[in-house]
């Protein structure tokens, strides 16, 4: 190598391209990738905080990065393991790897010197020997940058570069050891753009001169063009006339990973088609080189895996030297599809931790085909007849046999076959011989004799009748059990496996009944059986026993007029159908009125003051239901007796109404009344016309609901209403 005169900063200069690409795998360790950072100050990543390199105040030593920190952390996050090696040490309040082979003002021939014996003038004895044969000094990459001190000197050769070179070629022969060695054109000056600097574009044509003629010869070198291809704006990316800040700085640190991440190409691998054979059968083997190709390094070179290394269905073996792979199931038996990762690694060109690899996805699919083996049990009572299905077959990979499959049933002895249906000679038993084969994915299996025994059998008992699913409280459950047998000898048992203590089942007539007690609601498991003495078949259900309570019924008839100063009494009777004790109330009464809960009586005498109609609800209760009566209260003064259609000797009751309601009419057979029936929304929702004395209406024909509505008499063709009033419907069934 040739020397190049002076160097304010020794760059050294870097490269770890240990990518180990893998298109779908990633690698689980990766040793350690030695990195010596080797220059002058520009390597140790100092500058002058005061601008000016005359007088300069350098930066901290603990401070001084330079491109490194980011650098290390660029490498970190693409996967690599750097480790920085060399004598020097700074930055390390802020990196945790600080080493470096960084020496401020050095130039080129006192670097040379260094490498050489280990001694400079300029820098003293800094190790034992020639630079590295010291352990720690050893480095799979080197990544210099030296010159800029040269240059200030007028130096623009690069003769002692070249010695540095030749130390880097003595130590990889007496180790043994490649180093690569990424060498950069030194960076040009502030205020000076990339190619103006007259000193540094003379020195960077020496150089590139130099290194091209020795990557030539064999030499294991990458030139890096830090002075223009880093992107450093020499006006704002500078802190004095030398030295990057800290901006121009981390663009070195760009760089120097670019190159060192493309320096090795990854292989590039074409799509290995999927493969598929029938169970038994063999796959085609791959001849892998196809499949690959790169420009560094020749398909032979090529080193070939699978992962997972050990594949669960499958042995793959790769031969070394021809590299063809042969893929064979490890279970004979077995079908179905598994996913094999073919990797394709390179040499790394120059060192084998830069080693980069891709690898496609490949799916082995043995396809599953008919084989019966085995049968499972099966008997048939005489007389009875048996459809053969996949269910009966043990098939290898049952559990893999498609929906689809179809079952030809032969045949045979002792028998006929419908489609897939067995039906025994009649009065046959014994063990038939029946021949079955599979077809299935278009393939046909073994033909398997299938034994079918066929026994004498008691036929069970056979329950044909559905029980009642509910019942309420204090009502009567009756359910008939209806058997069959054929056995016409048989004599039926009835009972219970499980059932509520207040049922019964007769045991010779089947027949369950019981009433259940208010305090006895709730859901039952019920299980019925009945047996001809061998054979029992239970009936389980579930039955809802439903709380009923009988609301109190009102038998008595209000009278729905009152005179006035008269006294106007009712006394309410009410009777219930489990005699509950029963309460009585008002629910809504005049003023002139008062009720006496305990005499049941509605008692008062009207004024003229409460003349007019008023709606009387009277209420009773057993605790739990509560029936209501209401009615039309009309006060009147005596009137002349000729209107035979005055209101108080109209009367609709019951009220509240369950089915039918009744209207007494004065005699007037000459005139007729229209009722009416109003919701509360004020539609008329029925409508009758009545005659007579008396009348009744059936609400049960309509679609009416429960509820309060409204009423009104009125004389057919004319306007005048006779009477109007509200009637709670309480109909049957609702």
């Amino acid at each position: 190598m040739k020397k190049s005169p002076r160097s304010i900063n020794a760059f050294s200069f870097f490269l770890v391209l240990w990518v180990f690409f893998l298109a779908f795998t990633t690698v689980d360790s990766r040793a350690q990738l030695k990195v010596l950072p080797l220059g002058n100050s520009i390597t140790k990543g100092v500058w002058c905080t005061n601008g000016a390199i005359g007088s300069c105040q350098p930066l901290a030593d603990a401070s001084a990065i330079g491109y490194r920190h980011h650098l290390y952390n660029l490498l970190a996050d693409a996967g690599y393991n750097p480790d920085f090696v060399g004598s020097e040490r700074s930055g390390q309040s802020v990196m945790s790897d600080p080493y470096h082979g960084g020496f401020a003002g050095i130039h080129s021939w006192e670097l040379a010197a260094v490498m050489e014996t280990g001694t400079s003038s300029h820098t003293g004895v800094v190790s034992p020997g020639p630079y590295l044969n010291t352990a720690s000094n050893q480095a799979d990459i080197i990544l210099l940058h030296i010159g800029t001190n040269d240059i200030q000197q007028g130096q623009t050769g690069v003769n002692h570069v070249e010695a540095i070179l030749d130390a880097v070629d003595t130590y990889e022969q007496s180790s043994g050891n490649p180093v690569l060695v990424f060498v950069s054109k030194v960076i040009s000056e502030k205020g000076y753009a990339c190619n103006t600097r007259s000193g540094v574009v003379a020195f960077n044509n020496n150089l590139t001169s130099l290194v091209q003629s020795r990557i030539a010869m064999g030499d294991h070198l990458e030139l890096v063009d830090m002075e223009c291809a880093a992107g450093i704006d020499y006006t704002n990316d500078m802190t004095d006339e030398l030295h990057p800040n800290q901006n121009g700085y981390d663009k070195m640190a760009d760089l120097w990973f670019e190159e060192i991440d493309n320096y090795n190409s990854t292989p590039t691998l074409s799509q290995i088609a999927n493969q598929d054979a029938d169970r038994g059968e063999a796959f085609s083997t791959i001849s892998l080189d196809a499949y690959v190709s790169d420009p560094e390094t020749p398909a032979a070179n090529i080193d070939w895996s699978v992962s997972p290394a050990s594949p669960e269905h499958f042995s793959v073996s790769i031969d070394p030297v021809s590299h063809v792979a042969t893929v064979v199931p490890r279970n004979e038996q077995w079908s179905g599809m598994e996913t094999i990762e073919f990797v394709a690694t390179d040499d790394g060109r120059v060192l084998e931790i830069l080693r980069k690899s891709s690898s496609c996805l490949v799916d082995f699919t043995v396809n599953w085909i008919p084989e019966i083996i085995g049968q499972q049990n099966i008997s048939i009572a005489e007389g009875a007849t048996h459809t053969i299905t996949p269910a009966d077959l043990i098939l290898v990979e049952n559990e893999k046999a498609p929906a689809g499959m179809v079952l030809i049933v032969g045949n045979g002895s002792n028998y006929t076959v419908q489609g897939q249906t067995i039906i025994p000679d009649l009065s046959f038993n014994g063990e038939l011989q029946v021949p079955v084969k599979a077809i299935a994915n278009g393939r046909e299996s073994n033909v398997y004799n299938l034994v079918i025994s066929v026994d004498v059998v008691n036929y069970p008992p056979i329950i044909l009748s559905s029980p009642p699913l509910s019942v309420k409280t204090g009502h009567t459950y009756s359910y008939q059990l209806v058997v069959s047998d054929q056995d016409p000898e048989d004599v039926m048992q009835y009972g219970a496996n499980q059932k509520p203590g207040w049922m019964t089942i007769h045991p010779s007539t089947g027949l369950v009944s019981g009433t259940p007690a208010r305090n006895q609601a709730g859901v039952e498991s019920i299980v019925l059986t009945v047996s001809d003495g061998i054979a029992t078949t239970t009936q389980a259900f579930q039955l809802a026993v439903v709380y009923y309570n009988y609301p109190p019924e009102i038998g008595s008839v209000p009278k729905d007029s009152a005179e006035v100063g008269n006294t106007y009494s009712y006394g309410i009777t009410a009777s219930d159908n489990e005699n509950d004790p029963l309460v009585y109330f008002d629910y809504s009464i005049p003023d002139w009125l008062d009720f006496n809960p305990a005499s049941q009586v509605l008692i008062g005498t009207p004024t003229k003051a409460d003349l007019g109609q008023t709606l009387v609800t009277l209420g009773v209760s057993d605790g739990i239901d509560t029936s209501f009566q209401s009615f039309n209260l009309r006060v009147f003064e005596s009137t002349s007796a000729g209107n035979r259609f005055e209101a108080e000797a109209l009367r609709v009751y019951p009220n509240p109404v369950r089915d039918l309601i009744r209207v007494e009419l004065p005699q007037d057979p000459g005139r007729s009344v229209s009722f009416e029936l109003i919701d509360m929304n004020g539609r008329v929702i029925l409508q009758r016309e009545l005659s007579g004395a008396s009348s009744s209406i059936d609400l049960r024909a309509g679609s009416l609901r429960n509820g309060m509505y409204f009423y009104r008499l009125s004389e057919k063709g004319c306007t005048k209403i006779l009477k109007t009033g509200r009637l709670i419907l309480q109909l049957s069934g609702n």
